[in-house]
C-alpha cells in the first residue's frame, strides 16, 4: 500500500523520543521525493514504452520531429498576445503532463520551455489575466520538474541534448527566480554547463559530435547562457568566453559566404529559437566577444574535429580527415573520410549531401550518411562504416589527423579497409597563382586491381557540360570552373538535402575503375 508522506510525518510527530523532531524536515523531504519518484517513474515508464516508429523502407512514415517542431512554439515570437494565450491553453488541454509524444524527449521539453519563456517576456499581462498566468506557471513548473528527473546522460557520452536540457532548465530557474533555492539551482546549472563545455568542445573550439550543424546549435545554446548570466549579474569565467569565441571562429572558417555554412555530418536544421531571433541572439553575443578570426591566415587544420579548411579571396575548400576518439558519441557522424567541399567566389560547387531524414526511413537515413553520397573515393560496393537499424550509432575506429604539410597543401589517409590490407590516401593541393586545385588519390597495400569508385557531389544550382573531354561547371549559365581528370568521370543524377526533411535532385560526377596500389589518379578543378 502506498502511504502519502504527510501521513508518515504525522506518525513521527506522535513519537516522544528525545531529539526525533530535529530529523522531521529531513524525513519529510526524503519521503516526498520517494513518493514523487514512485508515481513519476510509473508514468514515465508508460510513455517511454511507446517507441518512436522507424521507417523500414524507402517510403517515409510520419516524422515525430514535425510534431516536436510545432510544440516548440518558435512561431510564438511572431504571435499576438491572444494568439499566444490560445496556443498555450490549447496545448495544455491536448498534452496532459507525462503523456503523449511531446513528453518523450527531454531536449524537446527544454527547447519548448526556452521558446515559451522568450515569447512570454515580450508581452505585458494584467491582473485580469491572472488565471492564464497561473496556468502558464504550472505548465513551466511541469517542464522544470520533468527535466530534473530526465537528464539525458545515457552512457556518459553526453551530447547537444544534455546541453539543451541544462539551458532549458537555466531559463526555467530564471523564470522562477523569486522562488527559494532558485539562485542555488542557477549556480548548479552553470557549473554543469561549464563542465559540459570542457567535455564536449575540444580545446580547438570544435564540438566533439562531428557535425558542423550541431556545433552551430550548441554555440547558439551557449549564447543563451551568456544572456541569462547577464540578467542575473553572473560573471562568466574568462576561459569559458575564450572557448565560446573559438566556437565562433570555427563557424567563420566554415562559411564560404555570409549566408551559407558548410555541412559536415548530420544536419537537422535545428535552431533554438525561430531563425531570425536565433541570429539576433548570436549576433548580440558575437559582437561582445573579442575573438576575431585571423584575417591573414589562409589555411587551418582542426586536428581534433578532423577538418582542414582553406579560405582565400577566391576559394573555400574543406577536407575531411578520418579522426575519432572513443570519448565521442557517434550518432551524428557520417562516412565522409576524404570528402571535400569546394566554393569559388563564395558559390558552392561541390557540397556535402546533408541528412534528409532520421526516423521516417532508415534506408534514406543510412544512404545519406554513406561514403557513396560524399565527394570522396572508396572501395566499390563496400561501405567502410557499418550502418544498420541503429540510426544514431555506428562503430568508428580511433584515429588521429596526420601531420600536415606546409603551405596550401592537405593530406589525409585512413585504414577503414584494414580487412583488405589497404590504406586510402588523398591529398589536396591549391595553386593560388594559377587558380586551380589538384586532388590526388591512391591506395597503399599489396592487393592488385582494386575496384574503386569516385564521386563529386554538385550543388543543386550547378549545371554540367562536357567539352573536349573536360567538364564545365555552370552557375546561372556562366562557366565558373573546369574539371579535368585522369578518371572517366560521367555525369549522373543524385540527391542532396539542403534542409532537414527535404531532398532535391542535383548532378554529380562519378567514375569507377580498377586501380593498382601506389598508382595516383589526379583530378584538377580550374577556376574559369
Amino acid at each position: 500500500m502506498n502511504i502519502h508522506p504527510q501521513r508518515i510525518v504525522r506518525l513521527f510527530r506522535r513519537i516522544s523520543i528525545i531529539g526525533m523532531r530535529r530529523f522531521l524536515p529531513i524525513v519529510r523531504q526524503r519521503l516526498k521525493r520517494r513518493w514523487f519518484v514512485f508515481h513519476y517513474k510509473r508514468a514515465h515508464n508508460f510513455y517511454t514504452a511507446i517507441p518512436i516508429q522507424i521507417g523500414q523502407t524507402s517510403e517515409l512514415i510520419p516524422d515525430i520531429k514535425k510534431t516536436w517542431d510545432v510544440a516548440r512554439g518558435q512561431h510564438l515570437t511572431y504571435a499576438s498576445k491572444q494568439e499566444f494565450i490560445n496556443f498555450i491553453t490549447k496545448w495544455h488541454a491536448e498534452n496532459p503532463y507525462l503523456y503523449g509524444s511531446n513528453w518523450v524527449c527531454p531536449m524537446e521539453v527544454a527547447i519548448r520551455a526556452i521558446n515559451w519563456i522568450y515569447a512570454y517576456e515580450q508581452f505585458s499581462f494584467q491582473e485580469t489575466e491572472h488565471e492564464f498566468i497561473v496556468l502558464f506557471s504550472q505548465l513551466l513548473g511541469n517542464h522544470m520538474q520533468y527535466l530534473e528527473y530526465n537528464w539525458e546522460l545515457y552512457d556518459g557520452k553526453t551530447s547537444n541534448h544534455y546541453i539543451a536540457n541544462l539551458v532549458g532548465y537555466l531559463y526555467l530557474c530564471w523564470f522562477f527566480r523569486d522562488q527559494k533555492k532558485s539562485a542555488r539551482k542557477i549556480r548548479w546549472c552553470l557549473k554543469q554547463l561549464w563542465k559540459e563545455l570542457r567535455w564536449q568542445v575540444f580545446e580547438e573550439g570544435t564540438l566533439y559530435e562531428g557535425s558542423t550543424a550541431y556545433h552551430q546549435l550548441v554555440t547558439e545554446l551557449f549564447c543563451h547562457v551568456i544572456i541569462i548570466c547577464q540578467k542575473v549579474s553572473y560573471k562568466i569565467p574568462v576561459h569559458i568566453l575564450d572557448t565560446i569565441g573559438k566556437m565562433f571562429t570555427f563557424i567563420e572558417w566554415c562559411k564560404p559566404n555570409a549566408d551559407y555554412m558548410v555541412k559536415i555530418g548530420d544536419d537537422d536544421s535545428a535552431t533554438t529559437l525561430a531563425p531570425q531571433h536565433s541570429q539576433l541572439i548570436i549576433k548580440q553575443v558575437r559582437e561582445k566577444l573579442d575573438h576575431p578570426m585571423d584575417s591573414g591566415r589562409e589555411i587551418i587544420h582542426y586536428e581534433q574535429f578532423g577538418l582542414s579548411i582553406l579560405k582565400t579571396k577566391g576559394w573555400h575548400v574543406t577536407f575531411r580527415h578520418h579522426v575519432y576518439a572513443n570519448k565521442q558519441p557517434t550518432g551524428h557522424h557520417h562516412s565522409d573520410a576524404h570528402s571535400i567541399t569546394v566554393a569559388i567566389d563564395g558559390i558552392p560547387i561541390f557540397i556535402d549531401p546533408g541528412s534528409y531524414v532520421y526516423t521516417p526511413s532508415h534506408i534514406w537515413r543510412n544512404r545519406f550518411r554513406s561514403a557513396a553520397m560524399h565527394s570522396t573515393f572508396y572501395y566499390t560496393d563496400y561501405e567502410p562504416l557499418l550502418f544498420d537499424e541503429r540510426l544514431f550509432a555506428v562503430e568508428i575506429p580511433e584515429a588521429i589527423m596526420p601531420r600536415q604539410p606546409d603551405g596550401l597543401h592537405m593530406h589525409a589517409h585512413h585504414q577503414l579497409y584494414k580487412q583488405f590490407n589497404l590504406v586510402a590516401h588523398r591529398e589536396v593541393i591549391i595553386d593560388k597563382r594559377y587558380q586551380f586545385i589538384s586532388i590526388n588519390d591512391w591506395w597503399e597495400g599489396l592487393k592488385p586491381s582494386i575496384p574503386t569508385s569516385w564521386q563529386f557531389i554538385c550543388a543543386p544550382e550547378i549545371q554540367l557540360h562536357k567539352k573536349q573531354g573536360d567538364w564545365l561547371m555552370l552557375y546561372q549559365e556562366k562557366a565558373i570552373a573546369r574539371i579535368t581528370s585522369d578518371l572517366p568521370l560521367e555525369k549522373q543524377r543524385t540527391w542532396v538535402s539542403l534542409s532537414y526533411g527535404k531532398k532535391q535532385r542535383a548532378w554529380c560526377l562519378r567514375a569507377q575503375q580498377r586501380m593498382n596500389p601506389y598508382v595516383q589518379m589526379w583530378t584538377h578543378i580550374i577556376k574559369c
